[in-house]
């Protein structure tokens, strides 16, 4: 297993043969690629899917490559298991204090506009995927992308995956009631994001932009699947999400994962179970379908 240590100190220079800093001329955006051989490799070359990735930590903290060891385990198993060629494009945006709504929305949606116009990527080959905050970037931005269809010249990507995605701005759920003595995600921690990621604007923390939740329609929304600990303040915020995706004629699925916590399929020294295992084998699941070569 991936442990705390290996992602956060040895995983970027155990991997380093597995990622290179990609950015757009005119600075417009920068990620990087995380990929076989990735040095060697153009973005999406052969590749079966890309995944647009965006990191978590409540829009103020992260890097794009901290769970680069998790990656290239996905990238692994996926190949042997599928025999798929999996490139992950992880997007660098911008940290609040400094970087307000809507900039990492745009960030990521002219990342997207590059993958599509100037690599020559079909959508449908494209997933978004983002933890934590990242999941509510990459929910957020493929709604932009349908509710502005001739503004962005892009069709929506092919899926979205959701790993402990924040997807309302309040805190009135159960779940916060219930989960606050177990999880790590704190009231006063996330009132702090939110006021930061939103400060100087005038969108409010229930305003759908930011809080999906509170969309009048997700139809039109791609595929979904999500996951959320059982045990996470999340949890009752993201199960209703999926219920609204399902009920606006969306194929979407939510895993709640019993004994677990936020972001428990990423931050792999969190997880309890095999939990992140199996995290990874369904992502593998829904993205790539039921045959595989085991």
């Amino acid at each position: 297993m991936v442990g705390y240590m290996d992602q956060l100190m040895y995983g970027p220079f155990r991997t380093i043969h597995w990622s290179r800093h990609i950015e757009e001329e005119g600075n417009k955006w920068k990620a990087y690629l995380i990929a076989e051989g990735a040095n060697n490799v153009q973005v999406g070359e052969n590749a079966d899917v890309v995944i647009l990735y965006a990191h978590g930590g409540g829009y103020a903290l992260g890097h794009p490559i901290l769970s680069i060891a998790v990656f290239v385990q996905w990238i692994k198993y996926w190949k042997a298991t599928y025999n798929a060629n999996t490139h992950i494009v992880s997007v660098s945006y911008g940290l609040t204090p400094e970087h307000v709504f809507p900039s990492q929305r745009n960030t990521f949606v002219q990342c997207y506009q590059w993958l599509v116009h100037e690599r020559g990527i079909n959508p449908s080959r494209i997933a978004f995927v983002g933890d934590s905050a990242g999941g509510n970037l990459a929910i957020t931005s493929a709604i932009h992308v349908i509710r502005n269809p001739t503004l962005l010249a892009v069709p929506p990507p092919g899926c979205i995956l959701g790993i402990s995605p924040f997807v309302s701005g309040m805190t009135t759920s159960m779940s916060w009631k219930l989960n606050s003595e177990f999880d790590y995600i704190s009231h006063d921690w996330f009132e702090q994001r939110a006021q930061s990621y939103l400060r100087g604007t005038n969108v409010q923390k229930d305003d759908a932009a930011v809080s999906p939740l509170f969309e009048k329609s997700l139809h039109g929304l791609p595929r979904m699947w999500m996951c959320v600990g059982d045990c996470e303040v999340f949890r009752d915020d993201v199960v209703a999400f999926i219920r609204k995706a399902n009920e606006d004629g969306v194929s979407a699925e939510v895993v709640v994962e019993k004994g677990n916590v936020h972001n428990y399929a990423v931050a792999w020294s969190l997880a309890r179970n095999g939990a992140e295992k199996k995290a990874m084998k369904q992502m593998g699941k829904f993205i790539f379908g039921e045959t595989c070569n085991i």
